[in-house]
């Protein structure tokens, strides 16, 4: 009789199930990534809002203003507002002082009458449906602190 080379059925079938076990456990990781990757790009607009703040609060300092709670300074052709030496967080202002092409913004009042700005990254955003906070639960929604500073709030949720 003649030895056979190769494999049998039911070996090939044991490596085929052992691969698909490997590929359904290591799938949800990579399915996870564009997730992943719109937070960062929210995280990257936080960054650069950040930068921008830090930079006009410095002009702010050089200029004396960074005490006057409602102020605004040119920067070539283009008039910054600040409060408190800071970037006042109107869309208007933000999209001024930071380049955010490629990002939707809108701005609305909170329960406390403050302007909040709201930069998303794959929506159109309309502030003007009751429920809009909940259908877009991957923000970024930027707050001014009392004395100028910027707050974040990150949501990521629906990312």
């Amino acid at each position: 009789m003649k030895q056979s080379r190769g494999f049998t059925l039911i070996e090939l079938v044991i490596v085929i199930v052992i691969l698909a076990i490997l590929a359904v456990t290591a799938a949800p990781r990579f399915l996870n990534l564009s997730s992943d990757a719109r937070i960062s790009i929210l995280k990257g607009a936080q960054g650069a809002v950040k930068s921008a703040d830090s930079l006009v609060y410095s002009k702010a300092v050089r200029h004396g203003i960074e005490s006057i709670p409602a102020a605004s300074f040119a920067q070539g052709n283009i008039v910054i507002e600040t409060e408190f030496g800071h970037v006042d967080n109107s869309k208007e202002n933000l999209l001024k002082a930071v380049d955010l092409s490629g990002y939707f913004l809108a701005e609305y009042e909170d329960q406390d009458g403050k302007v909040v700005t709201t930069i998303s990254t794959d929506k159109q955003l309309d502030t003007t449906e009751p429920s809009w906070q909940n259908l877009f639960q991957c923000r970024l929604d930027v707050h001014q602190a009392s004395n100028g500073e910027l707050l974040f709030n990150l949501v990521h949720i629906g990312c």
